[in-house]
């Protein structure tokens, strides 16, 4: 995942060179595992080579093929493996023969400028590699990049923030990963749970550089792919690129549901439900280019996200929903959504708690901020909005209260947008 185009490329050039020279690729031959050598960058960088492997996974959409050793240096410290930029023709099980330089490309090691490549056999078999999450210690998966690798224990869906952007995916071994000030104080505490988190996880990605790819991949038979889903036996060829390890999976990858969506949230008694809800930048202005907004780009595309969130807002059922990331414009963004709910739900179903007194004026403080909305024939608001300027917490994003009676009780609401602690 990522966009890499031609510009990225060394040498302003194609980067995806076939055959160019007609000289026969004759040796000497350098090792793969010479090239990669023991630390995170080649010895040989800048050095024309010829080097031959078998080929263990071919991605036409990453512009290439990967190569290893088909003995390797018996050493755990340096990896047999290594992409080459060029796309001729070879076929996984093919033994290759490649003439190009050794390159640094955002940080992996690759033959690039390849002026030859000769196929002399083909059916080879390269056993893949088996790794386990976390590594021992003092072990880094540098020494993997490039190999044909297979993780035989089951890798946990954590994050799916890019998988309709770049195709990819966050894993990790042993369960999902938790944010570390979940589980932790802040400092020493949480630092050590980010470097755990950081030892068993790892990027599986779709063999491809494209963006908004055309079919996400990885999604179950139901259409998505929930956090705390697993797979096993992932074989993959190891890549490298904007500053993480990636799986380029070369056999198919199939995902485990090991967290079924609940039907509902779990029974607690009550009178009322109160939920939270991240509307992801819901903006009344139209984004011009140049006015800052986030949200859509055209009416049509306001009107396609507004119909979204009414759908989700009315399916969760709630009489009272703090909002976060709604346009800081006073009453307008929220007033929109409001709207559009009392047309779903009936004139007069749903109201807002209007902003709060604060220095300067709210809207002075961010593009976006947190609201509280409510069903009117559920509670009756009480008093104003109160707002706190806590270091705590971002003061530029700040957490704003409203109280309630219903059922003869009085309650307060707080609403903060966790992603901006400071």
């Amino acid at each position: 995942g990522g966009a890499i185009t031609a510009a990225d490329y060394p040498e302003g050039g194609e980067g995806r060179i076939t055959q160019t020279e007609t000289i026969p690729i004759e040796g000497p031959f350098t090792p793969i595992y010479e090239i990669q050598g023991g630390l995170d960058e080649s010895p040989l960088d800048g050095e024309l080579v010829e080097v031959a492997g078998y080929v263990t996974g071919v991605f036409p959409d990453l512009g290439g093929f990967y190569l290893q050793d088909g003995t390797g240096d018996g050493l755990v410290t340096t990896s047999d493996g290594i992409f080459v930029d060029a796309l001729n023709g070879v076929a996984v099980g093919d033994h290759a023969e490649v003439r190009g330089t050794v390159a640094e490309f955002f940080g992996e090691t690759r033959i690039v400028d390849v002026a030859g490549i000769e196929v002399e056999d083909t059916g080879g078999v390269i056993a893949p590699t088996p790794v386990t999450l976390p590594l021992a210690e003092g072990a880094s998966l540098e020494a993997y990049e490039g190999m044909l690798v297979t993780f035989p224990d089951y890798l946990f869906v954590s994050d799916t923030f890019n998988l309709h952007r770049c195709g990819e995916a966050v894993l990790s071994a042993g369960g999902v990963l938790v944010n570390p000030t979940d589980i932790a104080a802040p400092g020493d505490a949480a630092n050590a749970v980010a470097d755990a988190n950081a030892a068993r996880q790892i990027v599986i990605d779709d063999g491809s550089g494209d963006q908004f790819p055309d079919a996400v991949p990885y999604f179950a038979p139901d259409g998505t792919l929930r956090r705390g889903d697993a797979a096993k036996d992932i074989t993959a060829n190891l890549s490298f690129s904007f500053g993480a390890f990636k799986l380029q999976p070369t056999e198919d990858v199939s995902f485990e549901r090991m967290n079924p969506r609940p039907d509902g949230p779990d029974d607690v008694g009550g009178n009322l439900t109160v939920a939270s809800f991240n509307v992801l930048n819901f903006f009344s202005t139209i984004d011009d280019g140049d006015n800052g907004a986030r949200g859509a780009d055209s009416e049509a595309e306001k009107a396609a996200q507004l119909d979204k969130l009414v759908a989700a807002i009315t399916g969760l059922d709630a009489d009272i929903i703090g909002l976060q990331e709604i346009e800081n414009n006073g009453p307008v963004a929220i007033g929109e959504l409001i709207d559009a709910l009392n047309a779903a739900e009936g004139a007069g179903t749903w109201s807002a708690a209007a902003d709060p007194d604060y220095p300067g004026g709210l809207e002075a403080t961010n593009a976006i901020k947190v609201g509280i909305i409510f069903k009117t024939a559920m509670v009756t608001p009480v008093g104003t909005t109160e707002v706190s300027e806590d270091p705590s917490f971002a003061t530029d994003r700040p957490a704003i209260a409203h109280s309630f009676v219903a059922y003869g009780d009085t309650f307060t609401v707080i609403n903060n947008h966790f992603k901006s602690k400071s």
